[in-house]
């Protein structure tokens, strides 16, 4: 995973426009799935990474537990009771950033719109089963968190600090019927607010060029 610096202002003040989910009206819509939360620690783990490595492909690729708030531009999931006109408000502003985003950039597709409270996370996956090259933006109210890998040629587990505000990783998750080193497993947690904006391109080799572009794109002063 490269850690790639977002420089463009235009980029930045798309990205901005998400932080409205910080609205007291907002938060109390969203099902943050505080039951999970409990399971942090196991979830996580070393042990819990190993435990999944030795699945091979009985592993489908997707997280166990999000201990967070997936927000859908298609259906949505909100707190039973919840404001109905605060929560269409919600998916109308997931689709217009994710739009605008995948615009400016020319990203193929939104593949995550997701909050986490102090003490969420996302337990380790590989995402063998939704295989791209990718780019994931991330927001953090005080850098209090992490993203977590594991380098497919090392085996070395790399983390990655939040930092204050925004920041993009961009990389590429294997398939199954990639090369073992290609697979990438990774995990996140965080003890303070967090927001992750991923959009995928998708795993053809032109995307290599691609990625390159978009990554010079987000790092100019524009």
């Amino acid at each position: 995973m490269k850690d790639v610096p977002i420089n463009n202002v235009e980029i930045l003040n798309i990205l901005d426009e998400i932080l409205w989910f910080k609205n007291p009206e907002v938060a109390a819509c969203a099902n943050a799935k505080k039951d999970f939360l409990s399971h942090r620690e196991r979830m996580i783990s070393d042990e819990y990474l190993q435990t999944l490595m030795d699945k091979g492909r009985n592993h489908d690729g997707f997280p166990e537990i999000v201990g967070g708030y997936s927000y859908s531009i298609d259906t949505g999931s909100f707190v039973p009771g919840a404001d109905i006109n605060t929560c269409e408000k919600i998916l109308d502003n997931v689709a217009n950033i994710s739009f605008r985003l995948q615009e400016e950039l020319s990203l193929k597709k939104n593949a995550l719109f997701c909050y986490y409270p102090p003490g969420g996370y996302i337990s380790w996956h590989n995402n063998a089963n939704a295989s791209s090259y990718n780019f994931i933006f991330t927001w953090s109210e005080t850098g209090n968190g992490y993203f977590k890998y594991r380098n497919g040629k090392t085996g070395e587990l790399v983390t990655i600090q939040d930092k204050k505000g925004w920041q993009c990783k961009a990389g590429y998750f294997g398939a199954y019927i990639d090369p073992k080193e290609y697979l990438c497993y990774h995990c996140a947690s965080t003890e303070c607010d967090r927001i992750t904006v991923a959009f995928v391109l998708n795993r053809e080799e032109m995307s290599v060029g691609m990625q390159d572009m978009i990554i010079e794109e987000l790092s100019c002063e524009i």
